[in-house]
């Protein structure tokens, strides 16, 4: 699996957020899953419904292919020569 293959794969799920980044001195796929909508007039956190069977099978090729190194809350996954980095919206209210 390379680095261009995950980011296409991920590119054409419209529930992914893609970020190009470099971690020690490898790319960096920045992968957010868009789960948060937003707030209602109550100022509760409204989530939005998404793709899971897309999103989850992109996900198990991650762990399937990486190496989990951290799981702190966004999971970021060793591939030799690149890190992925899943994480969701909701992580960031």
């Amino acid at each position: 699996m390379t680095y261009k293959e995950l980011r296409t794969m991920a590119n054409n799920l419209d529930d992914v957020m893609i970020d190009d980044m470099t971690k020690q001195g490898k790319p960096l796929l920045d992968l957010t899953i868009c789960d948060f909508e937003g707030f209602d007039e109550n100022w509760d956190e409204v989530f939005r419904d998404y793709d899971i069977k897309e999103v989850e099978k992109l996900l198990d090729i991650i762990e399937k292919n990486g190496k989990l190194v951290d799981n702190n809350l966004y999971e970021l996954y060793d591939f030799g020569d690149f890190f992925v980095q899943v994480g969701y919206s909701s992580f960031d209210i």
